[in-house]
């Protein structure tokens, strides 16, 4: 496949990336949701910091490093993304007033055991790894791949245990 062909299919990805992390923003802060005691609120700052330095970042590596790039890591790695992006939207469907980008605590919060949480504890931080992680491999960017094991999926496992205790 020509480079050019993939240059233009990667900053299309790269477009409705952010597009799409905007609409799910808005759409977001716009639902109904309850209100409650925010916990830790560092973690979110700090996961969408090195979100955006890693989504950027794998941009500025494709350009700049312009490695070999391997199709079928690339193309798989779009079905990864696509999972990520549906199951996020599955645990936020599933959470419904009760979904937070914050680790919130509510009066008469409900355990939610619908959906993913039937089969998982924490399935928006699982699937939002699948998410990040395809971002870093759809273009081959390995230095963005290595701040999202050193600097990102650390704070995401942390994250999760403070949810954990908070939950209980």
């Amino acid at each position: 496949m020509n480079n050019l062909f993939f240059t233009i299919l990667y900053a299309l990805f790269f477009i409705s990336t952010l597009y799409l992390r905007i609409k799910i923003r808005k759409k977001t802060l716009n639902s109904e949701k309850i209100k409650g005691k925010i916990i830790a609120s560092w973690t979110t700052k700090y996961i969408f910091f090195i979100y955006l330095l890693i989504l950027f970042g794998s941009l500025v590596e494709y350009f700049i490093v312009q490695r070999e790039i391997n199709l079928y890591l690339s193309f798989s790695s779009v079905i990864l993304y696509i999972i990520g992006i549906a199951g996020r939207q599955w645990a936020f469907n599933s959470l419904g007033k009760y979904w937070s980008v914050n680790i919130e605590i509510r009066d008469e919060h409900e355990i939610i055991r619908e959906g993913p949480y039937k089969f998982m504890r924490h399935p928006n931080n699982f699937f939002h790894s699948i998410e990040v992680l395809a971002i870093t491999l759809i273009p081959n960017s390995y230095y963005s791949l290595a701040i999202f094991v050193a600097a990102y999926f650390p704070v995401l496992i942390l994250r999760s245990i403070i949810e954990e205790k908070a939950m209980t």
